[in-house]
């Protein structure tokens, strides 16, 4: 539902952000009632904040597609359904496997698989690429930075991950200065070695799925078509 109402446009992205929260908020889950409450109000009050700003820059834009448009638009004979239904079961199962194994932090593998499985399939090999030893760059140096910083600035390391992100042009420094946000949460939980450790093994497992699903997956819906082909050709044939 997330993939089908959030990327109309898939050139927008829009998609990233919806379908990256939905990953983020099943990945950090929580049992004190309290800490929900607080949650929710700071969704709402971010929510306000967005919504504003993306009512006051984009209100003089026309768009004239409905909900109803939107839903008329889900149909497996397009691109653009094909990957919204290729990007939901990859990143589903991602962290299906990753929770059937155990593993700490899923919510990584998840987020590789949103980061690799893109609409433009030339990206799809480059993304793969570039992950996996950029997180491990991300990773080194953040050991680097905990190891240096006082203890008790080790927090600060995830702000500066994010504002050193948003001055990111390319997505290898955007996967690098990632890390630091990922790591500076997981490390009060796992430790700052098993924290690294498995922040690797998720991305390079979330990489490598991401991208041989997204193959397989062209693969199959590519006989699909032919097959469909063979048949109509053999209907107009015999008639």
């Amino acid at each position: 539902v997330i993939a089908i109402l959030a990327c109309h446009n898939v050139a927008l992205s829009n998609q990233s952000i919806l379908v990256l929260s939905y990953v983020l908020l099943y990945g950090y889950q929580i049992n004190d009632i309290n800490i929900y409450i607080s949650r929710v109000c700071a969704l709402a009050v971010g929510g306000v904040i967005v919504a504003g700003i993306f009512y006051i820059k984009q209100r003089k834009q026309k768009f004239e597609n409905t909900f109803s448009d939107i839903i008329k638009g889900f149909n497996f004979s397009n691109d653009r359904t094909k990957w919204q239904l290729k990007l939901t079961i990859a990143v589903c199962s991602g962290l299906l496997i990753g929770d059937l194994l155990n593993l700490p932090k899923t919510i990584w593998i998840g987020l590789a698989c949103i980061s690799v499985v893109q609409p433009d399939k030339k990206r799809v090999d480059i993304r793969c690429k570039e992950r996996i030893p950029f997180a491990i760059v991300g990773c080194i140096m953040f050991y680097i930075l905990y190891c240096i910083l006082p203890k008790e600035f080790s927090s600060l390391i995830g702000i500066l991950g994010g504002i050193m992100c948003g001055f990111s042009a390319t997505y290898k420094w955007q996967t690098v200065f990632n890390t630091f946000g990922g790591l500076t949460s997981a490390v009060p939980i796992l430790g700052l070695e098993i924290a690294i450790i498995f922040r690797i093994v998720n991305n390079v497992f979330g990489a490598i799925y991401g991208r041989l699903f997204s193959k397989i997956f062209d693969k199959i819906e590519e006989k699909i078509i032919s097959r469909s082909i063979i048949e109509e050709m053999k209907i107009s044939e015999e008639m």
